[in-house]
């Protein structure tokens, strides 16, 4: 239960940032970056503070990693190019409305996060090669998926993306 808390603290505190951030400036540029930034920032603590290397929780460790820094910098390609997200404008300007936001993203992302940490808790979980194997088809497909809808919404909106 201590490792639940930790977690959803860590996630809490690097969203509690991030909204200072974006509230101050307007944007929402460091939304989606924040949400990958989670499961980094908590899949590297629980790394290096439960227990040893060992090349099952490293392997673990890692997926999450690339996953996060995959899906952050595409995340954070799309908003550059769209400038805003059209779906936070009936609540940016509102402090109470934008937090709801960050704190139900904390949460959410506290719940996914679970089987990661309890991965991560585990000092003797084994590499299961058709499991990353499965993992590495996953990551390909999400990758060119994220970037087909992407190039297709860009190329077939005429004012926003999310409208």
């Amino acid at each position: 239960m201590t490792a639940i808390f930790i977690s959803f603290l860590i996630i809490t505190l690097v969203n509690i940032l991030a909204y200072i951030w974006a509230y101050k400036k307007q944007s929402d540029h460091l939304t989606d970056i924040s949400y990958s930034l989670c499961f980094i920032a908590v899949t590297l603590y629980f790394l290096f503070a439960y227990g040893y290397l060992s090349p099952g929780r490293v392997v673990l460790a890692l997926m999450v990693i690339l996953w996060g820094i995959r899906l952050g910098g595409f995340l954070f390609y799309r908003i550059y190019k769209m400038g805003k997200d059209a779906r936070f404008d009936a609540f940016r300007g509102r402090a109470s409305g934008f937090l709801k936001f960050w704190l139900l993203q904390s949460l959410s992302i506290s719940i996914i996060v679970l089987p990661v940490l309890f991965g991560l808790l585990a000092q003797d979980i084994e590499v299961n090669i058709y499991a990353l194997l499965l993992w590495c088809i996953g990551w390909i497909l999400q990758s060119f998926a994220d970037w087909q809808k992407f190039s297709f919404r860009s190329h077939h909106t005429s004012t926003s993306f999310y409208q």
